[in-house]
Parts: structure tokens; C-alpha cells; sequence
């Protein structure tokens, strides 16, 4: 009994100097890390128009296919020249959804611009467990079990309100009244085998459509 005590304190030791030291260092570390590199990224998108305002009809296009033609699994992403849609492979009823999207934020419904999984929600999120854990680190020189478990659940209620907020104040905008549709354009995943000629063999529909856009200058 005696030797087996001591086995499992030998192999509680390092368990203990991972809870104790290793697990709060790098949680501080990815802390820090995120707490400079999401505010950041935020920044940038926030005082970059014409990605906010295709972040905005990205939103605005998904929101629009999820309620009228009851799409799921959908996924975009904004550029200055254009936004991706994920997910969908019908042109038709995405020209159509866009159309909707763009007469419906010029009339001011700038609630479509936002959608609850977007990134900024995540980013939003985890810059607040990151604040959590360089406080709490700082404060008590140590993360235990409780603080993680209150402040995380405590973070879970309020991030989906702060990704809300920081969508509406940074990284998008219902105004785009100077947007222009340049083009809508199928991207397709590429099917492995073949020599890369599969595609020729097995035609597919597209897994996304890139929308294109530009700046009308107002003379």
C-alpha cells in the first residue's frame, strides 16, 4: 500500500505543477497575446468602409436567405472588393436574397446587418475571457478552478451583447448607399484525384459565390 501511495503522489506532482504554474502562465500568455492582437484586428476593420459596408451586406444577404428560403450552415466573409457567401449553391435565389438585402438596409433596416454568429461576437468574447484571465492573474497571481468556472459563465451571458455592440459601433454599417454590385461569381472546391481533372468528370455546383463591389464616387 505504502509503494503505491508513493506512485500516485509521483504522478500527481507534475499535475499539480501543470494546474499551479503551467496552465495559468499560458493562459496569461494567450491573454496578453489576444488582448493586443483582437483589438487590433477590430481597429483595422472598423476604419476600413467599404469592408464594414460589405460586412454589413454579407450579414444582410445571409439573414435574408436563413429567413426566407430557411438556409443553414451558411458562412461569408468580407473584403474591401466583396464578400463570400459559404454554403449556398443556388444563383437564382441569391441574386434575388442580395436584392432584398440591399433595398432593405437602404431603407434603414439596419438590424440585418447584424448576425449572431459572426466573428466580431467571437472576437468580442474572447477578448473579455482574455481581460478575465490577465486580471485575475495579476490580481491573485494565480488562476483557480472558481474564478474560471464564474467569470467564464459570467462571460457567456454577456458576450453575445458585446459582439452585438461591437458590430453595430465597428465592424459594420448599414450605410451603403454608394455600393455597387459589380459582379456575382461562383467559386468552386476543388476535387482532388485525377491529376486535378476531376472536376471535368463529376461536375459540381459551387460551394460559394464571391458578390463583387465597389465605391460609386458621387460627382
Amino acid at each position: 500500500m505504502g509503494f503505491l501511495a508513493l506512485v500516485f503522489l509521483w504522478l500527481l506532482v507534475p499535475v499539480v505543477f501543470v494546474y499551479l504554474f503551467i496552465l495559468p502562465l499560458k493562459l496569461m500568455i494567450r491573454g496578453l497575446s489576444d488582448l493586443i492582437y483582437l483589438p487590433l484586428q477590430l481597429l483595422t476593420i472598423a476604419f476600413n468602409r467599404p469592408l464594414r459596408q460589405n460586412h454589413a451586406l454579407e450579414h444582410a444577404t445571409i439573414n435574408v436567405l436563413e429567413s426566407r428560403y430557411g438556409a443553414r450552415n451558411l458562412s461569408g466573409l468580407a473584403r474591401p472588393d466583396g464578400f463570400l457567401i459559404r454554403g449556398w449553391s443556388d444563383r437564382v435565389s441569391l441574386e434575388m436574397a442580395l436584392r432584398e438585402a440591399i433595398t432593405r438596409l437602404r431603407a434603414k433596416e439596419t438590424h440585418l446587418a447584424i448576425h449572431g454568429r459572426c466573428g466580431t461576437s467571437r472576437a468580442a468574447g474572447n477578448i473579455l475571457i482574455a481581460l478575465l484571465f490577465v486580471v485575475a492573474f495579476v490580481a491573485g497571481g494565480r488562476l483557480d478552478l472558481y474564478t474560471l468556472i464564474v467569470g467564464g459563465l459570467f462571460l457567456m451571458l454577456i458576450s453575445p451583447y458585446v459582439g452585438i455592440l461591437a458590430q453595430r459601433r465597428l465592424t459594420t454599417t448599414g450605410d451603403i448607399d454608394d455600393v455597387v454590385i459589380t459582379g456575382i461569381a461562383p467559386v468552386y472546391d476543388r476535387r482532388p484525384g485525377l491529376f486535378g481533372l476531376g472536376f471535368l468528370l463529376f461536375p459540381q455546383a459551387p460551394g460559394a459565390y464571391f458578390i463583387g463591389t465597389r465605391i460609386r464616387r458621387w460627382r
